[in-house]
């Protein structure tokens, strides 16, 4: 799959002031994903396996 095809669109943001620990608390990598109204949908922490279908 080919994001430009499929239209789909990830946007990166650059935070200009300190991150709330509820989203990033020093571990890297975080993955966050917030919904339309900015509700935390998906947070993780540390390395995951995207191969798998565990969520």
């Amino acid at each position: 799959m080919d994001l430009k095809n499929e239209n789909f669109s990830i946007p990166f943001f650059k935070a200009t002031d300190p991150v709330p620990v509820v989203i990033y608390n020093g571990a890297l990598p975080t993955i966050v994903v917030l919904d339309n109204d900015c509700n935390i949908r998906l947070h993780h922490e540390g390395f995951a396996d995207y191969s798998s279908d565990k969520s």
